[in-house]
């Protein structure tokens, strides 16, 4: 006897144990607090069992009865909520009105109290140790009522049986019946049947419990999340939060908590004390969010972007929102966190070379149209020098025509360069014995207080390129750079490296999003000045603009036209206050290309060679 009496207070236990995980997992606020008050009062019914059978003397026995009454008095009554919420789960509405939920708890409450209220007048019952109880009018006023409550309960679950065509709900019908007969038939055979002495209540309870446990994590009775659903949600790209009606977060995966570093989401915290320290601006262009939105629970968000101060630098956060409601009822908010980060970059870069593509064809058609009006200047200008009588005066006027005829023709040449219309007159050059000719002449012209260092790849980087234009690209990079840091100085690094390039994993990318990847001799220009924002960096390629006030800018929109004549790629990675790098990639030689196809070799420590030059004082 007390080995079964042990084997059924322990399955007892686990059940009540995994129902309690279940109600961790329950999507519905109204469900989890029927399947609470079930859970418990299932506890106490079964305490109260394992005290009584095991009492002594009559004290004990009667806080034995108080316990278990305490349990058996409401346990139909939850059980009755609990049928009725999968019910209309199920579609199937039986009773919709509260009162059917709400009624059958005051009763319970009331026939509670007269319980507490027995040791003084025995009207509910008295006790007996190491026998039946003996049971009064009160008794049977609270048990019949509630034992009709149970065979509802068994009529809601046939209902729902027979209306559903689902086979899962079948089976959720199915296993809700049978610990709705198991405890009906143990508790009346208990009552009327022989006095044999065995504690059938107790096991009874255990099968009970037992069954509604399997239901709940293998057929996700009431609602409850599948036990690998946490697992699931760990491997989504997205962050997920789940917020309770009151604001606290009650749920989050593991990818909610990397994108919020260095906040420290927990259970229990508030997603916007958490956020707002945070976040950085509203990004440019986008649908952006107002963070107080996060504090009102009722409303939904599609779409809306944040930037946030991240453990590992700026980021952008696409956010999403979903109240869940239950018969109009907020009893919870779904976030979804996605880190749009890289999708901003790549539409930043595709609109720029949109905006890149359109300014080539203007080039392209000015540059053409303009060579042939200053062809036509310069041809007349020609032939009214042979006419005009050699008077200082009239020769200076023609001079000033024919000067501005050549620097109107220089800068056709620049926009011939921009848009591609000089072919380069390619030949197999070094790649590091350019950049070091450059890096020379632009050491030399450098003002005070800017600093220069070069690295340079120890193995030969062979192209087939055009040495002029190279060298004029080279320039055109360095003099930005050095320009960056006239007012408040600073150091300028040059290197050059071979690289395996692909597109796909290239940020920044300016020009030859269309090129294959492969490998390609790399040249870095960085200088630590004071960066470009996001308007600046979409307009920096285009001809004439720039950030001087002056006449300038021209400079990178020729580097351009020479990396596309090239067909190389260029990159650039700047932020407001972090300084400018650039990247200018180009093909190889053919026959080095072969032996490149593993992969960029990397060179060992301190062979690059390298040299640096201090600043000016």
């Amino acid at each position: 006897m007390n080995v079964l009496l042990a084997i059924s207070g322990a399955l007892v236990g686990l059940s009540i144990g995994l129902a309690a995980l279940a109600l961790l997992r329950l999507p519905d606020a109204r469900v989890s607090k029927a399947l609470l008050g079930f859970t418990i009062s299932g506890a106490l019914w079964a305490a109260g069992e394992l005290i009584t059978l095991l009492a002594e003397d009559l004290t004990v026995e009667q806080v034995g009865i108080a316990v278990l009454y305490s349990g058996s008095i409401f346990l139909p009554v939850w059980w009755w909520n609990l049928a009725l919420r999968w019910s209309e789960e199920r579609g199937v509405v039986l009773f919709p009105s509260r009162a059917w939920s709400e009624v059958p708890l005051l009763f319970a409450g009331a026939m509670w109290w007269v319980m507490l209220l027995n040791p003084w007048h025995g009207e509910f019952l008295e006790p007996v140790v190491g026998g039946r109880n003996h049971y009064g009018p009160l008794w049977w006023v609270m048990a019949v009522p509630n034992s009709a409550l149970i065979l509802a309960v068994v009529a809601v679950e046939v209902a729902v049986l027979r209306a559903v065509d689902s086979s899962h709900a079948r089976r959720q019908a199915v296993l809700m019946l049978l610990p709705s007969g198991v405890l009906l038939s143990a508790n009346w055979l208990y009552v009327l049947g022989p006095e044999s002495g065995f504690p059938i209540m107790l096991p009874a309870l255990a099968v009970a419990s037992g069954i509604l446990v399997f239901a709940l994590h293998r057929e996700a009775l009431f609602g409850v999340l599948p036990a690998a659903w946490p697992a699931l949600c760990d491997l989504d790209h997205d962050g997920l939060i789940v917020e309770g009606p009151d604001g606290h977060v009650i749920y989050h995966n593991r990818r909610a908590r990397t994108l919020l570093e260095p906040a420290e989401l927990a259970v229990g915290a508030r997603l916007e004390e958490l956020m707002l320290p945070h976040l950085a601006g509203h990004p440019e262009g986008l649908p952006v969010f107002d963070p107080a939105s996060l504090g009102r629970r009722g409303e939904r968000l599609e779409g809306v972007h944040a930037s946030y101060e991240g453990r590992e630098g700026d980021r952008v956060l696409r956010l999403d929102a979903e109240p869940v409601l239950r018969r109009g009822r907020l009893i919870a908010r779904a976030f979804r966190l996605h880190d749009a980060t890289v999708e901003r970059q790549r539409e930043v870069e595709v609109r720029r070379a949109h905006r890149l593509e359109t300014a080539l064809e203007l080039a392209r058609g000015v540059a053409h149209d303009f060579r042939n009006l200053l062809g036509v200047i310069r041809g007349n200008a020609e032939l009214l020098a042979e006419d005009l009588p050699d008077e200082a005066e009239w020769r200076r006027r023609l001079q000033r025509i024919l000067d501005s005829e050549r620097q109107a023709t220089e800068l056709s040449e620049q926009l011939r360069f921009y848009a591609g219309g000089r072919q380069p007159r390619v030949e197999r050059v070094e790649l590091s014995e350019i950049v070091r000719e450059v890096w020379d002449l632009l050491d030399a012209e450098l003002s005070s207080g800017i600093g220069t260092s070069l690295g340079l790849d120890p193995t030969p980087l062979v192209i087939d390129a055009d040495p002029l234009q190279l060298r004029r690209a080279l320039m055109n990079l360095f003099i930005n750079a050095a320009e960056a840091l006239r007012e408040n100085g600073g150091h300028v690094h040059i290197e050059t490296r071979r690289a395996w390039i692909d597109p796909g994993e290239l940020p920044g990318l300016v020009v030859g999003f269309e090129h294959a990847a492969g490998p390609y001799a790399e040249i870095r220009v960085a200088d630590d000045g004071p960066g470009m924002d996001a308007s600046t960096q979409e307009r920096i390629f285009e001809p004439f603009f720039s950030t001087k006030g002056k006449r300038r800018g021209v400079g990178l929109s020729t580097v351009v036209g020479i990396v596309r004549a090239h067909e190389g790629r260029l990159q650039l990675s700047t932020r407001p206050g972090e300084g400018t790098e650039f990247g200018l990639f180009l093909p190889v030689e053919r026959r080095r290309a072969a032996a490149l196809e593993a992969g960029p070799a990397e060179s060992e420590p301190g062979e690059a060679q390298v040299a640096t030059r201090y600043p000016r004082t």
